[in-house]
């Protein structure tokens, strides 16, 4: 190689170093914030003509998942209107600290207090919303309808713009033409993680069954076949994990149904914990007198 051709081939490997990055910003999908009662919303790729009417259905969606189990909504902060005005706070004993986010628009720090539930500060809800399923899809590596989020660990699998997102306490990832049972079902998840955080260390039936069981005033809006659950019971016993996610969803809605009706929504929701520790145990306790309220044997096949 001649040192011609060699200094040549160093300059285009310069620029591919410094084109590249700039290929990879143009490309990152960019997201206008927007406030809400709850905290802020981030609507990828600008604000849609629809905003105000989706926010309003995600106002709805909120408040249809906390009253259908006896408890209010969340109190917004004194300050949800103008976060780019709200000083830096920091927390008393037993507080919160608050949620900073960076607006693209201006470069300015959002910054959002608490909400306060049951006398009490939860940290504010972040929605970001995608002009349809697909941009979703690819900004999660996988096809879900929606995801709530609480930040416990690392996000993983996840395009890298969304982390920065993603990583506030509280989140949850829609797209514009999600339908309202979709976003009952994930502030379900909101709710229940608030009112027991041992949620997500339970059964995967269970924290599915609480937002399937949540939002059955609302049509069916799972891509899944229909699930006959008495034909599948006859031939399956529970198991840490069912099979798909929408066999996931229907063998919830019926077991954690029948379990509102044994125990009660409050006894149900205090139950989490047991379930967190020993879900052996209570599948044990449970399994069988529920079989029974299908019509089958409590012996499970």
């Amino acid at each position: 190689m001649n040192a011609s051709y060699r200094f040549r081939l160093i300059l285009i490997l310069a620029g591919m170093f410094v084109v590249m990055p700039m290929l990879g910003e143009a490309s990152m999908p960019s997201y206008t914030l927007t406030v809400w009662p709850y905290g802020a919303i981030a609507w990828v790729g600008g604000i849609p003509e629809q905003a105000a009417a989706f926010v309003e259905r995600l106002e709805q969606a909120v408040a249809h998942a906390f009253v259908f189990w006896g408890y209010e909504s969340p109190t917004p902060s004194d300050t949800w209107r103008s976060p780019d005005q709200t000083p830096r706070n920091y927390p008393t004993e037993g507080g919160l600290p608050q949620v900073v986010l960076s607006d693209p628009a201006t470069s300015a720090d959002w910054r959002l207090d608490p909400l306060t539930w049951r006398e009490e500060q939860i940290y504010p809800m972040v929605v970001i919303v995608f002009p349809d399923q697909q941009s979703l899809h690819d900004a999660i590596g996988r096809a879900l309808p929606a995801y709530f989020f609480c930040s416990h660990g690392r996000v993983m699998d996840v395009e890298l713009w969304i982390r920065p997102l993603m990583k506030k306490p509280r989140s949850m990832l829609c797209p514009i033409d999600a339908q309202q049972g979709t976003l009952v079902k994930e502030f379900a998840h909101w709710f229940a993680y608030e009112r027991n955080a041992s949620l997500f260390h339970t059964p995967p039936y269970i924290y599915e069954g609480v937002s399937e069981v949540t939002a059955m005033a609302f049509p069916d809006d799972s891509e899944g076949a229909e699930v006959d659950i008495v034909d599948w019971a006859s031939r399956n016993c529970l198991s840490m994990c069912v099979a798909s996610r929408s066999l996931t969803e229907a063998v919830g809605e019926s077991f954690v149904g029948f379990l509102i009706d044994e125990l009660g929504h409050e006894e149900f929701l205090d139950s989490f914990r047991s379930w967190a520790v020993d879900a052996y145990g209570m599948k044990a306790k449970y399994q069988g007198p529920w079989r029974v309220s299908l019509g089958l044997s409590s012996v499970c096949p």
